[in-house]
């Protein structure tokens, strides 16, 4: 009975019964694997399409260049050629698969030197660390797209195996990455094209072996062995760099969900509301931005000693808190502040509600304030000293609700992608000396394309019932 049923298992998942017959086989797969003009032009054109998905950030339009990317014929033809003992001609498709990726490093280095655009985006940086996951997508990937290839009639498994093993977007992120001389992207980017070739042609071989395609040529038991070695040892070697960083990735994720948690849990304050969350993972430390009644010292403290709690021991904790009185509308307030944050802040709306700030460099605020700080020459030493600042806007936010307490100043730097940490810390100790250590607000402005309008700027503005503290604690 169990003879019959593993017999019974075996001829159902068969893969030889609908098998097409060797010669044809060949042609569709060697086919695939031909380098000639059209497919070099076919490829060039793939490559801008995907840069350019890549830079827009279109999940569509990457898709579609991965489609009619003929750089998975080349891989299998690779396959093919080494499951058969046809060295010669696997090092003829090899360097024939190495020039199309030259040809596609060259392409988008060009795309992307020229491209107004140099923000990485989520799917450049999605093909700068591969883990354990991509190498078993390429390998299951590959296995479809062989046995697809194999069958009599031709399937539609290929366009599907195109996309989801993502040949393409790696090699136009290596191309980002040499474009703004960045090796770290350059590398984690050629690993993720080299995992995805690699197991998509050790697919290919071992389907090819248990199909019993004919060989070109009779190996020895001896040469047999040391070729399965040979991929064995490769296959170990490009495995375990993947495995390191998906248990990297599983533990950020770990400290993410961690993190979230204790926000959730202990920042649940009747009158403040949490607008923003992030990890600084150079410093391991969990920064928090805060909108309503300003929590008291002690309350930071006992914060800061919940954090073994959620076992995020050794991190700190770093809080920005702006205080608003009774008379705001917190809703909207909340709203702008957090578009400030997420770097899309729209200026018409920002000056409509905040109508107390002078960012025009010019100090419409009282005559003691003018005689103290000159803010057109803040604002031009900022931009001097900064070159990424395009645009800086400085004032004052009028507080006409207690007299008694000093304006607070803001600013909001616009930049076409965010300062490094270093160059903001320095531009915060900087503006403390030159503000005389007043209170201040220092935001940043990613500009772009989408969000450049005719009205750049806030200006002859007085702000009522409205007062704002920024302070960090850590």
């Amino acid at each position: 009975m169990r003879k019959s049923l593993a017999g019974y298992v075996s001829e159902y998942f068969s893969l030889s019964y609908d098998n097409a017959d060797s010669d044809t086989i060949r042609e569709r797969i060697l086919s695939g694997g031909l380098v000639r003009g059209t497919n070099l032009c076919v490829l060039m054109l793939a490559i801008f399409i995907a840069s350019i998905g890549l830079n827009m950030n279109s999940t569509a339009v990457i898709i579609g260049a991965m489609l009619i990317s003929p750089l998975m014929g080349s891989i299998m033809a690779v396959g093919y050629c080494i499951a058969t003992n046809d060295i010669k001609s696997a090092l003829q498709f090899l360097v024939r698969l190495l020039l199309q990726v030259v040809i596609s490093l060259i392409t988008s280095f060009i795309y992307f030197t020229i491209s107004p655009i140099s923000t990485a985006h989520s799917e450049l940086l999605a093909r700068t660390n591969p883990t354990i996951w991509d190498v078993l997508i390429a390998f299951f990937g590959g296995l479809a797209g062989i046995i697809g290839t194999t069958r009599q009639e031709k399937s539609n498994v290929l366009p599907g195996v195109a996309i989801a093993t993502a040949l393409m977007p790696p090699l136009c992120t290596a191309g980002y990455g040499l474009s703004i001389r960045s090796w770290q992207f350059f590398a984690g980017a050629m690993y993720l094209f080299f995992i995805n070739s690699f197991f998509i042609c050790m697919s290919t071989i071992i389907i090819l072996k248990i199909i019993k395609t004919p060989e070109h040529k009779n190996l020895s038991h001896r040469a047999r062995k040391r070729v399965h070695k040979q991929l064995l040892v490769m296959a170990c070697i490009t495995v375990i760099p993947s495995i390191y960083l998906a248990y990297q990735t599983t533990l950020t994720s770990i400290k993410e969900s961690r993190v979230d948690t204790y926000i959730q849990e202990c920042f649940n304050f009747p009158n403040t509301e949490v607008i923003q969350s992030s990890i600084d993972e150079e410093t391991n430390t969990i920064e928090v931005a805060l909108l309503g009644e300003t929590i008291d010292n002690k309350t930071i403290d006992d914060l800061e000693s919940q954090l073994a709690d959620y076992n995020l021991e050794g991190m700190s904790l770093k809080i920005t808190q702006t205080q608003t009185n009774a008379n705001v509308d917190n809703e909207k307030l909340k709203e702008l502040v957090q578009s400030l944050i997420n770097n899309n802040v729209d200026i018409a709306s920002f000056k409509e509600f905040m109508s107390g700030i002078d960012i025009s460099g010019e100090d419409t605020s009282s005559e003691e304030t003018t005689d103290t700080i000159d803010l057109e020459k803040i604002s031009k030493s900022i931009r001097s000293l900064y070159p990424q600042v395009k645009d800086c806007y400085i004032g004052y936010i009028n507080d006409y609700a207690d007299s008694e307490t000093e304006d607070i100043i803001i600013v909001i730097l616009s930049v076409e992608e965010k300062m490094s940490l270093d160059n903001y810390t320095r531009l915060e100790s900087w503006l403390s000396i030159e503000l005389d250590d007043r209170e201040f607000m220092l935001l940043e402005n990613i500009i772009s394309e989408e969000n450049v309008t005719e009205e750049t700027t806030i200006a002859d503005t007085s702000l009522e019932d409205t007062s704002f503290t920024d302070t960090t604690t850590e």
